[in-house]
């Protein structure tokens, strides 16, 4: 199955996802009401943080199983296979410690929970956390060779399955309890059906449960990664922290639904299972394939980026005010738009993270990650106090912006001498300012139809935009469309 059809069925399965959790929004806002849902937020923005209880080492595994596969040495993945899930056994169980022990020191500003309801609250997001997790880690057995029917299924009853469930239970209960159990339970049956197709692999019996060998290299290769990660969680959520610590439950609440759209889209856009086995196996064959791969990648990733986040993130004024109801306001569509934009740039960081983890030295992204992660932790509240949730957008924009060139360029000479910096780094900037003039547009039509009522019309013609957006892109040769399109629509070849 080639690339793009690989992107298209993992990610249809996740846009499914996003839309039915969508319209549960509403109905989470209506019961639970905005700091009773604010309180679900804040448990899970902690997940940055408990994620890094498995130090980096399944980045070191997964680099393994891939590059396994590749050379087709088939006992050798097997081998890294019985180590990774049994490492990433012992990391979920801690991650659902850490929550327990959260509960004990972690403060709510704007609701009243006694002891024992706070400590199962947190234990069952810690649940939800451990169970989630695993499904990462089932599913990079798929797609570590490149078989991703499986993760989308599994992704159906995680983000579809998990939605329904809980948007039952808390109409019927009433509480936040129930909307951890409903994704829960979800969670939990996207990784049974990936625990019962991987049955029908391979067996892995015949080979060591745990190899000290595998282990070795993870911890070499993990305790690097291990920098990043923390950096990035410290990016990716510090802001959310001191939102939620400086203007409580309900602001948090409201921010996340904001960003909830341009997260769900890169979510959905599964750029690492797709690139990360192409850009190992691209590596094992050679500088030159190696060259060819990143280039493709970082195309496509900046494509992606830019028409499937940037410029639908620009319709904040069709559904926010349906989403949030009596919490509305009219600078959220400004928030959702910024972190639309952040989210396009950060798509690209990510192809490039892959890119430096393919070529063996994520060492090179410590200095971006650590500007991005310490940036974030000392001006987050210097941003909320300035001018609140529109704040923290305008600082996480510019501290992307500002390390984009340099991270780009580094990864270039680092990883592909041969390919001509200055060239690719013109046409991102011109795709870029392509992608930001449309979405200008679209974001002047979605509030005028606001302003007449009719916001929701606003909605039917983002499909348009983006199209636009793509043509565009492709016409004006600036980047050449997915393969599955381009055999289908043919004035995109």
């Amino acid at each position: 199955m080639s690339q793009s059809k690989n992107l298209f069925l993992v990610g249809g399965a996740k846009l499914l996802g996003l839309a039915v959790q969508f319209f549960t929004i509403r109905l989470f806002f209506d019961i639970l009401g905005k700091t009773g849902f604010g309180v679900c937020s804040a448990l899970v923005n902690l997940q940055r943080f408990v994620l890094l209880a498995d130090l980096g080492l399944p980045e070191s595994t997964n680099r393994q199983m891939a590059a396994a596969w590749a050379s087709g040495d088939d006992q050798q993945g097997l081998r890294v296979w019985n180590t990774h899930k049994r490492i990433a056994l012992v990391a979920g169980s801690l991650m659902v410690v850490i929550y327990g022990l959260l509960s004990l020191f972690y403060p709510l500003h704007q609701v009243e929970l006694g002891t024992s309801r706070k400590v199962l609250l947190f234990l069952l997001a810690g649940i939800y956390t451990a169970l989630t997790y695993g499904i990462y880690t089932y599913g990079s057995w798929f797609s570590s060779r490149r078989q991703f029917g499986p993760v989308a299924t599994a992704a159906l009853w995680m983000s579809v399955g998990g939605a329904t469930l809980s948007a039952g239970l808390v109409w019927w209960l009433r509480s936040q309890e129930a909307y951890f159990i409903g994704f829960s339970t979800g969670a939990a049956l996207g990784l049974l059906s990936l625990y019962r197709r991987r049955r029908q692999e391979l067996s892995s019996r015949s080979t060591p449960s745990f190899d000290p060998d595998v282990f070795k290299e993870a911890k070499r290769f993990g305790i690097r990664a291990l920098a990043n990660k923390l950096s990035g969680a410290i990016g990716n959520g510090a802001d959310r922290i001191i939102i939620h610590q400086q203007l409580g439950e309900g602001a948090i609440g409201v921010y996340n639904v904001s960003a909830r759209a341009p997260e769900a889209a890169a979510d959905a856009l599964p750029l690492y299972q797709i690139i990360s086995p192409e850009l190992v196996g691209a590596h094992a064959k050679g500088p030159e394939q190696f060259s060819r791969a990143i280039d493709s990648s970082l195309r496509t990733a900046l494509l992606v980026g830019i028409c499937g986040i940037l410029v639908p993130c620009a319709f904040g004024f069709g559904f926010l005010p349906y989403l949030l109801g009596r919490s509305f306001d009219a600078t959220l569509p400004w928030v959702m738009a910024g972190i639309g934009a952040y989210r396009m740039f950060e798509t690209l960081y990510s192809a490039v993270a892959v890119i430096i983890y393919a070529n063996g030295n994520p060492e090179k992204i410590i200095p971006f990650t650590l500007w991005n992660g310490f940036a974030t932790l000392f001006l987050s509240l210097p941003a909320v106090t300035w001018r609140g949730l529109e704040g923290i957008v305008i600082m996480n924009l510019g501290i992307m912006v500002l390390q984009f060139v340099p991270l780009l360029r580094m990864t270039l000479r680092t990883c592909a001498p041969d390919l001509p910096r200055r060239a690719l780094l013109t046409t991102f900037a011109l795709m870029i300012g392509v992608g930001t003039g449309i979405g200008l547009g679209a974001f002047e039509f979605a509030r005028y139809a606001y302003g007449q009522g009719i916001g929701w019309v606003s909605l039917l013609t983002a499909p348009l935009f983006s199209g636009l957006t793509l043509l565009v892109l492709v016409k004006t040769k600036l980047a050449k469309a997915p393969e599955f399109l381009a055999r289908r629509v043919p004035f995109l070849r």
